[in-house]
This record gives C-alpha cells, sequence and structure tokens, in this order.
C-alpha cells in the first residue's frame, strides 16, 4: 500500500536543543534508578509527554490534547463532527503512539549514556509518530496482540493498524 497518511509529528521549536539536553538528564539520571523497569519507564514517559511532546503539538487542539492536524480516523472524526464523542466521561478518543511508546522509552533509558542530544531529536520527532483514534479501535490494536508490540517483519509507522486489520487510507486531519 503505498498511498498511506502522512503520520503526525511533533513540531520542531527553538528550544529543541536545550530540552533534548534537559530530557538527556533526566534519561541518565532514571537509568540509574535501582527501580523496577516499569517505574523507570512511567517517569520516562512522563517526561516526554510535559517536556516534549505536549509543547510541540500543532495547534488547534480538540480539547487541548488532539492536534486537528494529525491523521484522524474516520470513525474519530465522525465522532468529533456528529457530537457523539461530546458527552460526560470523555470523549471516547485516543492519542495513539504509532510506534507503541514502551518501544522507544526502552530505547532511550537503554541508550542513555552514549545518546547525545541531535541523535535524541532526530528519535523524538521520529518515534512520537501519532493518530487520533476511538477507543473502540485502540481496543481493536489490544485485541490483536499489537498494543505494546510492533509486528513482526512488518515496518513503517503503520504497521500495526495494517497488521490488525484497521484501513488507514480514511485517516485525514480534522478540518
Amino acid at each position: 500500500m503505498t498511498d498511506l497518511p502522512e503520520p503526525g509529528r511533533p513540531d520542531r521549536l527553538p528550544s529543541d536543543d536545550a530540552d533534548a539536553e534537559r530530557l538527556l538528564e533526566v534519561l541518565r539520571s532514571v537509568a540509574g534508578f535501582d527501580v523496577p523497569a516499569s517505574a523507570r519507564s512511567r517517569v520516562v514517559r512522563e517526561v516526554l509527554w510535559f517536556l516534549w511532546e505536549s509543547p510541540r503539538l500543532p495547534g488547534p487542539l480538540v480539547a487541548s490534547k488532539y492536534p486537528r492536524a494529525y491523521p484522524w480516523s474516520a470513525a474519530a472524526r465522525a465522532s468529533v463532527e456528529d457530537g457523539a464523542s461530546w458527552r460526560p466521561g470523555g470523549l471516547n478518543l485516543v492519542f495513539e503512539h504509532l510506534e507503541p511508546r514502551r518501544i522507544l522509552v526502552q530505547e532511550l533509558v537503554a541508550r542513555a549514556a552514549t545518546l547525545g542530544a541531535a541523535e535524541l531529536e532526530g528519535l523524538l520527532h521520529r518515534g512520537l509518530a501519532a493518530a487520533v483514534v476511538t477507543k473502540a479501535e485502540d481496543a481493536h490494536l489490544t485485541k490483536s496482540g499489537l498494543s505494546h508490540r510492533m509486528p513482526a517483519g512488518q515496518g513503517g509507522p503503520w504497521a500495526r493498524y495494517l497488521a490488525a486489520g484497521i484501513d488507514v487510507a480514511g485517516f485525514a486531519p480534522l478540518p
């Protein structure tokens, strides 16, 4: 399939170099913690979101989290356009990283001692590709066994979706 949508990616900011240096400090510190890997992962995921990813989401945003410019599944777009998601208890949407963040976090922690700021920036801009899907679509990825892993022998940002049988041709930015 050659007509795959372009994944959503964080914007680049003038502070990228300085923020990458700060993030490296955190990564190197966390890598040395004598705690379970899940605790290290939790710290890194939170720092990635609040220091790096959230400030770089291209506006405008829906509900302060979902970039209109990122690809949205047809069901996610319809949910917002119909107003069906605007109910008590949430929007029924998921900000879904196309490559599970768990994989990126493990790599960052494992490589923290030797990683440079420029290389980190490249990894983050590549590895934090995302889309907006419904909770049902996210659950389908989980049921397919692809919630936290990439499919064997398949690459590219949409590999999990294609392996799970999710039609990505209909993914497009929210108007």
